[in-house]
């Protein structure tokens, strides 16, 4: 899966450039011409990380992965809402840290200063950056003390924080779930805006201030950002620390022992991802399926483990628990009886309904066409619960409690 990335294709094509331009980067005669050459450039790299990419997945007969730039389309409006029921497109989009960055998170920032100092730092520093590539391109600075030159024109280290950042921005603000990446860079952007010696010193050369006023007033600025958090932050986090509880899920632990004690170490498992994914760290059994979504193969087990909770029959769950050969299934109610919520459709069961053609609790033909249709059928996970002959000659009940419910495939 490595070996198919685009990221190490990337680096390849980018290497292959940097090595065909020669030391001295970007070589032209004048800002224009500067600015084509830097297209191409940039034009060339994608295009052989493009071509790199193709040839490595010809070479490791690799099968092409769709699902997350069928995410990225359906994200943006731009899929068809027919290839909408696609349940890749479907986990994504009902998945809360593939929303946009919510409203909230933006404010929590700014009462913490960290969103203002970010922002006064990152347009002050990418301005900087441009002029200093314009000054850089027009061969106009001849200039060697730091203070008579543009801020960033000795600086690759910062311009190089700068382009992460914006980057890692633009992710976050699309797909809440890269807020991990944004947020470390934001704090790094903003400390170092504030703190940077070389940024100070290049201020009191364009202000005409004495260095150690200049030092002063640098540290005055710090200690009253640390200030502020401390006062803002102390109070709750003491309080916080008062109520440390430890968490206790009877259930849940009750599973997991049971699995240990009750089945032999080569059994295997079919549930939710998350489930499963608690029973191989807890117990070490074979799972049908796990959270590591990246792979082809395991996506395909994991719609069909999903069927548990489809609208289908004993004969038709038992055929599809067998091809994946789980000895036993683990039903949780939290995921078969949750209400749907209207306009939304983001129960499982619902997202396998879709994914099937089977028309969910909520009428959703509006969204998805016309090729929804209506089926009789029961639910899987509510009808086996009860003890019928069809269902009693498929699976049988081995543990249950008030959260799971435990099947052995016969």
């Amino acid at each position: 899966m490595v070996l198919q990335s685009y990221v190490l294709s990337f680096i390849a094509a980018s290497l292959l450039v940097f090595a065909y331009q020669g030391k001295g980067g970007v070589h032209a005669t004048s800002l224009f011409s500067a600015i084509l050459k830097s297209a191409f450039y940039v034009c060339l790299t994608f295009a052989l990380s493009a071509a790199f990419h193709s040839f490595v997945k010809a070479i490791v007969d690799a099968d092409s992965d769709e699902h997350i730039a069928n995410f990225v389309r359906a994200k943006f409006s731009i899929l068809d809402p027919r290839e909408m029921k696609d349940f890749d497109v479907l986990l994504y989009l009902c998945n809360e840290g593939f929303i946009f960055l919510p409203k909230f998170v933006l404010d929590n920032m700014q009462k913490t200063l960290l969103l203002p100092s970010y922002i006064i730092v990152l347009v002050i520093g990418i301005l900087a950056l441009v002029i200093s590539v314009i000054v850089k391109w027009n061969r106009l600075s001849k200039v060697e003390t730091l203070s008579e030159k543009p801020l960033m024109y000795s600086r690759p280290d910062w311009s190089y924080v700068l382009v992460q950042t914006t980057l890692y921005g633009i992710l976050a603000l699309t797909t809440r779930r890269f807020i991990y990446l944004w947020a470390p860079s934001m704090c790094v952007v903003a400390s170092a805006g504030i703190c940077d010696c070389h940024v100070w010193n290049w201020i009191a050369g364009k202000m005409r201030i004495n260095a150690i006023v200049g030092k002063i007033i640098q540290l005055g600025v710090v200690l009253g950002f640390v200030g502020y958090l401390v006062y803002l932050f102390l109070p709750e986090l003491t309080s916080r620390l008062g109520e440390l509880r430890e968490f206790w899920d009877p259930d849940t632990v009750e599973l997991m022992e049971w699995i240990k004690n009750s089945t032999a170490p080569a059994t295997s498992f079919a549930g939710s991802m998350q489930l499963l994914a608690g029973v191989k760290l807890c117990t070490g059994r074979h799972v049908t399926n796990h959270p590591h979504y990246e792979n082809k193969w395991l996506r395909e087990r994991t719609k069909k483990s999903g069927q548990m909770y489809a609208r289908k029959s004993a004969p038709e769950v038992h055929a599809v628990m067998k091809e994946i050969d789980a000895h036993y299934i683990i039903v949780e109610d939290s995921i078969c009886l949750a209400r749907p919520k209207p306009e939304q459709h983001c129960r499982f069961p619902d997202i396998i309904d879709i994914y099937n053609g089977h028309m969910p609790e909520e009428e959703v033909r509006a969204k998805y066409g016309k090729e929804l249709k209506r089926v009789d059928t029961p639910r899987f996970c509510d009808e086996v619960r009860y003890p019928e002959s069809e269902y009693d000659e498929y699976f049988r009940i081995a543990m249950e409690n008030p959260t799971f419910r435990v099947y052995k495939v016969l």
